[in-house]
């Protein structure tokens, strides 16, 4: 979703930090937790000292916002954004109304400036000067530019050098993989939380080898298929395309006679794929664009819907929130006289309209739905658990029969703790690590393969292999051997207990 347009009138402004409370407060925000800091424009030394000497004073305030603004969810408020709603100056404009408050004090004189990326602070943010208010020296540590108004596309393209681990943490589509390739990482313990300003890139050294060049590699490769889901045949160029992997391989399936390093290859680089089909003779068709196009889609951001925030009527209009409706909620049809009251509901404030249809445990259901959904990893669970299983013919073929899965040092904890005869293997070269246990249920998303990296004196690489292939060679009975190695517990011998 493209954020709103923000315009602050820098004349209007008095500083009272009315704009932060509002969002702290509709937004429920910790005590030590602000998306909106008003800084004061003067002297440097403190929160509203002026600039100057008595009587020739100057000072004014600079409202930032952090890239952590949701733009006031739909359905949390009925004001729109809050931040503008409760500023008693009426500095702040949002929406339409703020792109034709500009055009109004553009032509009154004023100047428009953004803050640079530098600032870490939200896009599309401008801030409205008046040429004839002063400037104390202290408004250049901001380092602003003169800025237009531009559309926010809503793109959210991570990178491993320039996007943080908190607005990874934030994004559902990468919380995913932080938790799928960083699971030993926990944000919400002091330690962790240290991380959330810092990139992966930046990250890595202080990991202990945990986050290694292969992970990252692994991680810039999920990267980039999120970029390509932001991709258009008719809008992105050919050179775009060959800098990102999943662009390059469609590039090289679909256009293998385009040579970019040739010069009149190279005059491709800043066409799109639409704007150089007419001069390709027809190699480059409507069929091969649409095929290209279709492959794209599939990497294309999912919505974000929440019970508690996101009309019904929204969620029914997309056709993957359609049909999580239907699959949880069947009796609901928007179409009907009397369905169609609820489109300007959100799903909690049905509920209690519903006579226990729409129960605690379906609205947790349906929300469990849309987080998957918007992870990209709605009704995934059995293609990911395919791609952990052995993926040659013969070790499918060696699964004993009558077992529906074949494990290997691959496989999550999880979904080993699921198969008594997969636990044993790891009973006999992990003691004291026991089903359902607090351990077991922390390193559930981990495989053994990456529990090793915690412990490289315990799991070797010889005992990984002893795993690996004890788990891929279960027989159809389920016999373990029982001579398990005498020693102290995997937890005790991990820690030094």
């Amino acid at each position: 979703m493209a954020r709103e347009k923000i315009l602050v009138n820098l004349q209007r402004c008095t500083g009272c930090w009315s704009c932060s409370l509002g969002c702290k407060m509709v937004n429920e925000l910790a005590d030590d937790t602000f998306r909106i800091m008003v800084h004061t424009v003067g002297n440097g030394h403190g929160t509203d000292r002026p600039a100057g000497v008595w009587p020739n004073l100057t000072m004014d305030w600079l409202p930032v916002w952090s890239k952590q603004c949701t733009s006031c969810a739909e359905g949390k408020t009925n004001h729109g954004m809050f931040c503008v709603y409760t500023c008693p100056a009426h500095a702040l404009a949002c929406g339409e109304a703020a792109e034709a408050e500009a055009e109004r004090l553009k032509e009154a004189g004023f100047t428009l400036y953004e803050l640079p990326e530098e600032e870490n602070s939200r896009p599309n943010v401008v801030y409205a000067r008046p040429a004839v208010m002063p400037a104390p020296a202290e408004w250049e540590r901001f380092d602003i530019v003169e800025a237009e108004f531009v559309e926010d596309d809503g793109a959210f393209v991570p990178t491993l050098d320039g996007t943080t681990v908190g607005e990874l943490a934030e994004n559902p589509r990468t919380a995913g993989l932080l938790a799928q390739y960083l699971p030993w990482l926990d944000i919400t313990t002091p330690e962790g939380a240290m991380s959330k300003g810092m990139t992966l890139s930046a990250l890595a050294p202080f990991t202990q080898g945990l986050l290694d060049d292969d992970t990252l590699a692994a991680i810039d490769d999920e990267f980039g298929k999120i970029a390509a889901g932001y991709f258009k045949v008719d809008e992105t160029t050919i050179g775009e395309l060959a800098e990102n992997p999943v662009g390059a391989a469609l590039l090289a399936e679909f256009l293998p006679w385009l040579d970019l390093t040739t010069e009149q290859g190279a005059m491709s680089k800043s066409m799109s794929l639409a704007a150089m089909a007419p001069f390709t003779q027809g190699l480059l068709d409507d069929d091969t664009l649409a095929t290209i196009a279709g492959r794209l889609a599939q990497y294309a951001p999912k919505p974000v819907f929440n019970v508690a925030e996101t009309l019904i009527g929204d969620i029914a209009e997309n056709a993957d929130g359609a049909a999580i409706l239907a699959k949880h909620i069947p009796w609901l049809d928007v179409t009907t006289p009397e369905g169609a009251m609820s489109k300007g509901m959100t799903l909690a404030a049905m509920a209690p309209f519903t006579q226990g249809l729409l129960g605690d445990d379906t609205l947790a259901a349906l929300q469990a739905d849309f987080e998957a959904l918007a992870a990209g990893t709605l009704g995934g669970g059995e293609e990911a658990n395919a791609e952990e299983a052995p993926a040659s013919e013969e070790a499918a073929a060696g699964a004993p029969a009558g077992r529906g899965k074949s494990y290997s040092i691959q496989s999550k904890i999880r979904d080993l703790e699921q198969d008594p005869m997969a636990w044993a293997v790891l009973a006999k070269y992990m003691p004291g690590f026991e089903a359902g246990s607090k351990e077991a249920k922390q390193a559930g998303s981990m495989s053994i393969k990456m529990m090793a990296k915690f412990a490289k004196d315990i799991l070797t690489p010889e005992v990984l292999d002893q795993i690996d292939a004890e788990l891929k060679a279960l027989g159809g009975s389920g016999a373990v051997s029982e001579e398990a190695p005498k020693k102290k517990g995997f937890f005790a011998r991990l820690f030094g207990k």
